[in-house]
C-alpha cells in the first residue's frame, strides 16, 4: 500500500551505514545515492558527451514553428546532441474523447506520440528527453544531420535484447551531423517518406475550427519565448 512505498523511498534514501549519515548531511540523499555523480574536468573531457550545441529558435521551415540551431561549429560524423530514450508502450498514448457535436466518441493518440520514436509494428515506443531534440525538424531534400544508435559507453545496447516489457532507461540515440554545420545553422533530419506524406495529407486536409480563426500557435510560442528572453 501507500504507507508500504512510502517507507520503501525513506529506506532506500537513508545511507547503509550510520558513519555515512553526516556525508547525506552534507551533499544530500540524491548525490549520495549516485556517488560517481561528480566527475573531474579530465574524465568530462575523455567520456563526456556535449549537451549544449543546440538552441531553440523560430525554424527557417514554413509551418514548423520552433526549430533547432548550432551553437557551435560542428565537424562532419561528429555528435550534435545526445538523445537518452525513456521507453512507452504505444496503448499508453491511446485517448478518446466525447464529441458533443456528432455525440460519438472519437479514438485518437497523445500528441506526445509525434515526439517518439518506434517501428510500426512495435507496440514499444521511444520518447528522448535530451535539451531541444524535440525541435529538429524534417527535411528530406537536404538534411545535414541523421539519427543512430549512441556509441557511447553509457549507451545500454544489452537493452535491446531483452523482452519489450523488460525494457526501461538505459538506451540512448545520437544526432549526428552528415556535413560541417556552422554556428546559427538549423539543424535537419529526414524524418522518412511515411511521415512527409502523412504531414501533407494533413496540411490539405486541415481545416480551423470556426471561431479559432485569430488563434495562432506559432506566433502564441514565439511571443512566449521572446517574453522568457528579455
Amino acid at each position: 500500500d501507500a504507507g508500504d512505498l512510502s517507507q520503501k523511498r525513506i529506506a532506500h534514501a537513508l545511507p547503509k551505514s550510520i558513519k555515512d549519515l553526516p556525508r547525506v548531511a552534507e551533499i544530500g540523499t540524491a548525490r549520495n545515492s549516485v556517488p560517481n555523480s561528480n566527475r573531474p574536468l579530465e574524465y568530462l573531457q575523455t567520456h563526456g558527451i556535449c549537451l549544449d550545441n543546440l538552441r531553440v529558435g523560430k525554424s527557417s521551415i514554413s509551418q514548423a514553428g520552433n526549430g533547432a540551431f548550432a551553437t557551435n561549429y560542428i565537424k562532419s560524423d561528429s555528435t550534435i546532441v545526445p538523445a537518452p530514450l525513456v521507453p512507452i508502450h504505444r496503448h499508453l498514448l491511446n485517448m478518446s474523447f466525447l464529441d458533443l457535436d456528432l455525440n460519438e466518441s472519437i479514438e485518437t493518440n497523445q500528441l506526445l506520440l509525434n515526439y517518439c520514436f518506434g517501428h510500426p509494428s512495435s507496440s514499444l515506443l521511444f520518447f528522448p528527453y535530451s535539451s531541444t531534440v524535440q525541435f529538429i525538424n524534417h527535411d528530406g531534400e537536404k538534411p545535414n544531420a541523421y539519427i543512430r544508435w549512441s556509441t557511447s559507453e553509457m549507451n545500454r545496447h544489452e537493452m535491446l535484447e531483452k523482452d519489450v516489457n523488460d525494457v526501461y532507461t538505459g538506451l540512448l540515440l545520437e544526432v549526428v551531423a552528415l556535413r560541417d554545420i556552422e554556428i546559427g545553422d538549423e539543424v535537419k533530419i529526414d524524418y522518412g517518406i511515411e511521415w512527409e506524406s502523412a504531414w501533407n495529407d494533413h496540411v490539405e486536409s486541415f481545416k480551423v475550427p470556426e471561431g479559432e480563426l485569430e488563434i495562432n500557435p506559432h506566433s502564441i510560442a514565439e511571443t512566449l519565448m521572446n517574453e522568457e528572453n528579455e
